[in-house]
């Protein structure tokens, strides 16, 4: 038990410092010379980046989040598959989930000021059920496309992914909470987002017009 407590501690340090590489900091610091973090809603995520510097940059960002998610799950799913066994292989690409959101929420290395982990959760969904995730975001453009709003097709998203997983996936119930927990850590990063939905003050993004001028 001593050498799956360390291998599982090992797991969740590497993911979190994985997950400190936030993709919208790292791009605007580099290509634009200026802290996303200082502009708009400062957020460091896909959704502000774009529209600060432009959807290119934003691209960009999503890729490098959704990617360290991917690579922190697969990675020591396999290892820990590899060294012990099959289920702590599959907990620890949970644990190794948590970590990646933590430190992309919550960096050291940016003073703890973050993004959302959004991105990055799509990322680690993708590792784990990839048709699961598939699902989850088609089904929540359904609810983009008639808000309008990122932050409520990013809460869906967790809500969806959780209830799937809790309900319909065949999985042990640790990992059931670990899901629980990605649900919770979404929740606690939009709490802004949620009280301006509460008070309709949250803003849209605009595709509906974006849409019609396509046309």
């Amino acid at each position: 038990m001593l050498k799956i407590s360390i291998l599982l501690i090992v797991t969740f340090c590497i993911s979190y410092f994985i997950g400190n590489f936030c993709g919208a900091i790292i791009i605007s610091k580099k290509f634009v010379k200026r802290d996303i973090r200082d502009y708009g809603s400062s957020n460091a995520g896909t959704t502000n980046i774009s529209r600060v510097f432009g959807m290119k940059f934003g691209i960009i960002t999503f890729i490098i989040d959704c990617f360290k998610g991917i690579l922190c799950v697969v990675l020591f799913r396999l290892l820990i598959t590899y060294i012990v066994s099959d289920y702590w292989g599959e907990f620890a690409g949970y644990i190794a989930g948590i970590a990646v959101i933590l430190g992309h929420n919550y960096p050291v290395i940016f003073k703890f000021k973050g993004g959302k982990g959004f991105a990055s959760v799509i990322g680690i969904f993708l590792a784990i059920n990839p048709l699961m995730t598939v699902i989850c975001l088609l089904g929540g453009l359904i609810i983009l496309l008639s808000t309008d709003i990122m932050s409520v097709y990013a809460i869906s998203f967790f809500i969806a992914t959780m209830l799937y997983s809790c309900i319909l996936l065949d999985i042990h119930w640790s990992m059931k909470l670990c899901t629980a927990v990605y649900f919770i850590l979404g929740v606690i990063a939009h709490k802004d987002n949620i009280k301006r939905l509460l008070k309709k003050e949250e803003r849209k993004l605009g595709l509906r017009k974006k849409i019609l001028k396509i046309r």
